[in-house]
């Protein structure tokens, strides 16, 4: 009863309602339970306006019907006088669950507004604090491990309202605290022969049974751009350094998934299984397609659904609640779409626009989907590791655009660039 009221008194304060937000992607949202809403930050396009709204918030009721078709989202202006980052698009992201609080850093700005360092908002205080003056990044995949959040790849460019004339890319994992903003001590890669290709738009999870990262597809940079294959899928080990590759992939339909980037994925609580979900490819059109990779097995499979799929997009966010995947917002070759909010039924494999009680609850079983329980190995994975997923009030966890789930995290590996 008091966290009801605690929520209507922070909803009414901070909020005024709007009856639909612009259709967008690059934003990054996250649910926080003390408010029981979902919070999104930015996305592309840009207002002419330099006073737009960058936090909205849509309502979650845990013993009603939410409808997606026409949702009532509420924006959230913020403190007029205080410090607050720039409108950005396709910035690194993260909530931090248990608590009021969620983090940005990087990403594309707005024309002529100042580059996003490393910024958390808390939703009870309607308060902006920046944390660090880091370079800005812009399409890096991440996943939070406890307070750590992970990040893979990415660019730097001018887009990004920082002072440089190039742009730089990366192809390693580096990390930060990203409740302090401090960046964590970090370890040379062990097997730097073995770094994958400059990188960017790629999605990433945490597996604790592997006690490693998992990066998949993106945009690659060697002698030429291209669209990472489902079949070059890079492992990491945070505690060792070690970068490899996942080995012996194939298709239960016997043909891996397109190549993609501006993806979404999540790990299940079982920590053996990954769920993708659309993403664009080489030449910008978006998929809305889903598919399951078997860690154990190194097998991809189509995922047969009913109901009504969302369009296909990139670059949307994906947030899970209990039983649901909420797909928001995203594009589809420079368009934007109209079904900006769909949720998918992970038990039943159904879309709907009307989902029922979304609410996670401490009471309901996790959803495992079928796997194997060898795991295969790979070098610098730590195997046979605790299969415990450690994710409460919820069936699953993952990151999109992240990404977007908690280890040791005392050793990274440095960031590696270029100048092109």
């Amino acid at each position: 009863m008091m966290r009801s009221i605690f929520s209507a008194i922070i909803f009414l304060v901070l909020t005024r309602v709007v009856y639909a937000i612009d259709p967008r992607w690059g934003q990054g949202c996250t649910y926080i339970d003390r408010t029981e809403q979902i919070y999104c930050f930015g996305g592309e396009p840009f207002s002419e306006n330099s006073q737009q709204i960058l936090v909205y918030a849509l309502n979650i009721t845990g013993n009603s019907v939410l409808d997606l078709s026409e949702p009532q989202w509420t924006d959230i202006p913020g403190d007029p006088n205080g410090i607050r980052p720039s409108a950005a698009s396709r910035f690194t992201f993260t909530g931090f669950p248990g608590t009021d609080t969620f983090y940005i850093q990087g990403g594309i700005v707005c024309t002529s507004c100042n580059y996003n360092s490393g910024f958390k908002y808390s939703v009870s205080s309607n308060q902006w604090n920046q944390t660090n003056k880091n370079k800005p990044v812009v399409d890096a995949s991440s996943a939070l491990v406890n307070d750590i959040l992970y990040s893979f790849g990415g660019q730097t460019s001018p887009l990004t309202g920082y002072d440089q004339s190039n742009t730089t890319y990366r192809n390693t994992v580096y990390y930060i605290n990203a409740k302090t903003g401090a960046d964590g001590p970090s370890v040379k890669p062990q097997n730097e022969t073995q770094l994958p290709p400059f990188t960017w738009a790629s999605s990433m999870v945490y597996s604790y049974v592997y006690r490693s990262l998992f990066i998949f597809g993106g945009k690659q940079l060697s002698a030429t751009e291209v669209t990472a294959s489902m079949s070059d899928i890079t492992v990491v080990s945070p505690q060792t350094g070690v970068y490899s590759k996942w080995k012996n992939i194939r298709s239960t339909s016997g043909s891996l998934p397109p190549a993609r980037w501006g993806h979404s994925t999540i790990i299940d609580s079982s920590n053996r299984t990954v769920v993708m979900f659309g993403g664009c490819n080489d030449s910008g059109k978006a998929m809305n397609d889903l598919w399951l990779f078997n860690l154990d097995d190194a097998v991809w499979s189509p995922q047969e659904t009913t109901g009504t799929p969302p369009t296909p997009r990139c670059r949307h966010s994906v947030v899970v609640l209990g039983k649901y995947m909420l797909v928001l917002f995203g594009g589809n070759d420079g368009t934007f779409n109209s079904d900006i909010n769909v949720a998918l039924d992970m038990t039943t494999w159904k879309w709907t626009n009307a989902p029922t009680n979304i609410l996670p609850s401490d009471s309901s079983p996790p959803i495992d989907f079928p796997n194997s329980s060898s795991p295969q190995g790979s070098e610098g994975i730590n195997e046979g590791g605790d299969s415990s997923s450690n994710i409460s009030g919820g069936a699953i966890a993952g990151i999109v655009i992240g990404s977007i789930v908690g280890e040791d995290s005392s050793s990274l590996c440095l960031r590696n660039e270029t100048d092109i």
